[in-house]
């Protein structure tokens, strides 16, 4: 059974609460034109005083319902009619059962979270798909935008020891935020270790996961840049079993 919410959205009085208009559903006060309605939608953001940009998952999960889209709908407040501006769907016909969300970006762009499905992809004016990306298995967004991301250097890395059942020895390294290592460096922290460079390996993203030959009790992790330079140490790291 379909309920109203999953069909409306609505203007309200910012100061009462009061309903001012509601576009879409049952109780509507816009005649909607062709390709408006939407269903089970989120994150309707009003794009200018007539427009508004609308996740329309169109979908909660019941196999055989429409595909997800992004549509920009005019809202005629005088004669109340609603027109559909503009729509964005995926080449590959995606359903998002739940979630979702646009971003609109300085350059025309617009970056879609498609909820639960954990994909995130860029459109250009023109609907094309310039970008397309999904989270690890099992994961999803409720939304996704795109910034230019700027890392706070002040914390220091993270390193965590430990040894496996068939005796190697596994370094993690960690540095939440910082996208400027090329290189990690492992060093012997320990009392007669002489902070000698036991192994290095490239970054690998959030954790770095290094093995060591030879038996250890306690590493630093060292983050350079590309040209060798020094990032960030470690606290000392003790072996764990």
């Amino acid at each position: 059974m379909r309920i109203e919410y999953i069909k409306s959205i609505g203007k309200l009085d910012r100061q009462t609460g009061a309903v001012i208009w509601r576009l879409g559903g049952k109780k509507t006060d816009f005649t909607l034109g062709p390709g408006v309605q939407f269903a089970w939608q989120h994150n309707p953001i009003a794009v200018d005083a007539s427009t508004i940009r609308i996740f329309d998952n169109e979908s909660n999960g019941t196999p055989g319902l429409p595909y997800s889209r992004v549509i920009w709908v005019q809202h005629d407040d005088v004669n109340k009619t609603a027109t559909l501006v503009r729509s964005i769907e995926h080449p590959a016909a995606l359903s998002a059962a739940s979630q979702g969300n646009s971003e609109a970006l300085d350059n025309g762009d617009t970056f879609v979270g498609w909820g639960a499905l954990g994909r995130i992809s860029e459109f250009d004016p023109y609907g094309n798909l310039l970008f397309d990306a999904s989270v690890p298995a099992g994961q999803d967004t409720y939304r996704g935008y795109r910034y230019d991301w700027h890392p706070d250097l002040h914390d220091k890395p993270t390193a965590t020891v430990q040894v496996q059942s068939d005796g190697s020895t596994i370094v993690h390294a960690i540095w939440n935020g910082a996208t400027d290592i090329a290189t990690w460096e492992i060093v012997d922290s320990s009392k007669h270790g002489g902070q000698k460079i036991l192994t290095s390996s490239p970054w690998n993203g959030l954790d770095t996961a290094i093995t060591v030959g030879g038996p250890v009790s306690s590493v630093r992790v060292v983050a350079l840049d590309l040209h060798g330079n020094e990032l960030g140490t470690s606290p000392a790291a003790t072996v764990t079993r």
